[in-house]
């Protein structure tokens, strides 16, 4: 594992130098990225996106914020909107993209007992992960119970996390890249 640790932290210093030469919009991703958490912008009809749960995440992580949107793998106007929405009730500048200052501010402490969109956030990379780390049996209910603590915490040691199971903010953004360190 350590040689994948070193080749992140050379990857991020590569990102880092290419955004200093590059100007500052790319300065700030490359910044965002280092930092830990994804960067997803609207997606352009007919484009397919990658990072696909890292969207229908977002898109439960505002709902659980009392937002209206359509949880699917497609980041467009209607996702946008209600990400700019948020970005706005929360003093952020509404740009629409979800960076690391949207995530912190997206993101929601979850654990045995919660219920709701949150935890189906939680559910989805659980159940949708590969073997070893996935669990394809356990439901995408909003139910925060046993089974959800277990395949948690589980993931949480194959991806070299403190098995607490509880999702807070480096739960989170393990999560949203689903790869270990």
């Amino acid at each position: 594992m350590k040689s994948v640790r070193m080749s992140w932290v050379r990857w991020a210093a590569v990102l880092t130098a290419s955004a200093f030469l590059m100007g500052s919009a790319s300065q700030a991703w490359a910044e965002e990225w280092r930092d830990g958490w994804p960067v997803v912008t609207q997606m352009k009809p007919g484009e397919s996106d990658a990072a696909n749960f890292q969207v229908q995440i977002a898109q439960y992580l505002l709902r659980a914020h009392g937002f209206a949107v359509k949880v699917d793998p497609n980041f467009g106007v209607q996702s946008v909107a209600a990400v700019r929405r948020f970005q706005r009730s929360r003093g952020l500048k509404a740009t629409g993209v979800l960076s690391a200052p949207t995530w912190r501010k997206l993101i929601v402490t979850v654990r045995q007992g919660s219920r709701g969109d949150a935890v189906r956030a939680v559910q989805l990379v659980l159940h949708d992960s590969p073997p070893p780390q996935g669990d394809s049996r356990l439901p995408v209910d909003g139910i925060f119970g046993v089974q959800t603590r277990r395949a948690l915490e589980k993931w949480q040691r194959d991806v070299n996390l403190k098995p607490d199971g509880i999702v807070g903010p480096a739960t989170w953004r393990k999560l949203l890249f689903n790869v270990a360190d």
